[in-house]
């Protein structure tokens, strides 16, 4: 059974929040989790939905568990073929997490 975006996005939702007591694995924690929001808002800016904070928590998420390149193929998809790009890209990205985090 598919989750919904909803379960996708809030499961988990603290994962960014995790302190660790070594610094530099603290800083490149950081680095990453600040990498992702940059490639969710570049994400956001190509479909055109800025501010939707649903679909950038979904996008971050994506990126955590995704390969990039599975994401951006999935965003060209959704750009080509999709009447309603930023749903279809919903969807594509939703059915992607849960192949991985079922299969994983």
């Amino acid at each position: 059974m598919l989750k919904s975006i909803n379960d996708i996005v809030n499961s988990d939702r603290n994962y960014h929040w995790n302190i660790d007591n070594d610094h530099r694995k603290s800083a490149t924690k950081s680095d990453k989790y600040q990498q992702i929001d940059i490639e969710a808002y570049a994400v956001e800016r190509k479909m055109g939905n800025t501010g939707d904070q649903i679909a950038h928590k979904l996008y971050c998420k994506a990126f955590y568990h995704l390969a990039p390149v599975t994401i951006w193929n999935s965003v060209e998809l959704a750009l080509n073929k999709g009447r309603n790009p930023a749903k279809y890209l919903s969807w594509l990205l939703t059915k992607e997490l849960n192949n991985k985090l079922t299969n994983s």
